[in-house]
């Protein structure tokens, strides 16, 4: 019995090894290459999503790189709009104080002008009335009506000695 045992417990021992490695074999073929296939699978796919995630990234920093460049170049196109347009209105005043300036001189020349004509024709009212008066006063004078021509002669040099010509 002691020999039998043995050589059964090593033909047991051998085909439990020779069962462990057919085994084995058969997981490894029907398992461990699927999974394995999988995993390098699912391992590309993640590595493709990060590739995606990073070129994405870029683009997104690519656009926001952009946008920043147009904003600043409408920020600048804004003041330099700006710039024209406190220009224009610069200008504009000045245009309208010239012309404001003019219409206050016109007014004032013609105001100067209606000033000497008024008091030309006050002067001229003012040398009737005193020519009249003085015919007046020398018919009292002399008692009998005088006329205007006659005293014209005085009259006139009258007014040339006092400044009223």
């Amino acid at each position: 019995m002691g020999g039998t045992d043995v050589k059964t417990l090593i033909l047991s021992l051998f085909l439990n090894v020779v069962n462990i490695l057919i085994l084995y074999l058969i997981l490894r073929s029907l398992v461990y290459k699927p999974v394995k296939k999988f995993m390098a699978a699912r391992s590309e796919k993640i590595s493709a999503q990060f590739d995606d995630a990073a070129k994405k990234l870029q683009e997104a920093n690519e656009l926001k790189e952009k946008y920043n460049n147009e904003l600043a170049s409408i920020a600048e196109a804004a003041d330099t709009e700006r710039r024209k347009a406190i220009n224009e209105a610069d200008k504009r005043a000045q245009q309208i104080i010239a012309e404001a300036s003019e219409e206050a001189k016109q007014i004032k020349e013609s105001a100067a002008i209606k000033a000497e004509h008024d008091a030309n024709r006050l002067m001229e009212d003012m040398r009737e009335k005193i020519a009249d008066l003085a015919i007046e006063i020398a018919g009292k004078v002399v008692e009998r009506e005088v006329q205007k021509s006659d005293n014209a002669d005085i009259i006139e040099k009258y007014f040339d000695r006092v400044g009223l010509h």
